[in-house]
């Protein structure tokens, strides 16, 4: 989300930078800082989640294709957009990153609301978060497992492996 808010920060100021370029040397200062700010942090936040965050989500089984999937999903958007671009800038100037801006902001809410938090867990923890169908929604790092009843079945199963017990779950 923090990445979301800085490039929608990044692309305001380039937007009205641009605006008001006209022999404005304040204007073009405000221009560059916003796009060295889109370009850090859209290559510290968003640029890693292909690989990352698709691959954590999955399970184990199809964790590689997921990952494959995203890459290449990744690639494709970054090509659209570098063909778009230009037409878009040449058509509609500096109004073409407003548009960047505000896919931003509508990112964070859409973040905080349907992407749970992985951070700090192991990838049996995010298992976890997607047992039994549902999601369990974990805002923070410092925010448990809260789906109770697949956390007593994985540590009743783990007591009993333990015992040397193995068994099929129905």
């Amino acid at each position: 989300m923090l990445g979301s808010f800085l490039q929608c920060v990044g692309m305001a100021c380039l937007a009205g930078g641009i605006a008001h370029i006209d022999n404005n040397k304040p204007a073009g200062a405000a221009a560059t800082f916003g796009l060295f700010l889109f370009i850090a942090s859209f290559s510290s936040t968003w640029l890693p989640v292909a690989w990352m965050y698709a691959a954590e989500i999955s399970a184990l089984a199809v964790r590689s294709q997921v990952a494959a999937l995203s890459a290449g999903a990744q690639y494709a958007c970054n090509f659209a957009v570098v063909m778009v671009t230009p037409v878009g800038i040449s058509s509609i100037g500096w109004k073409y990153f407003v548009i960047f801006g505000v896919f931003n902001a509508v990112t964070i809410p859409i973040l905080y609301l349907f992407y749970p938090e992985v951070a700090g867990l192991s990838l049996e923890g995010v298992d976890e978060l997607f047992a039994d169908g549902k999601v369990t929604m974990r805002r923070s790092p410092r925010d448990g497992i809260v789906n109770e009843d697949h956390h007593l079945a994985m540590m009743t199963q783990k007591s009993h492996a333990e015992k040397g017990e193995f068994y099929e779950h129905a």
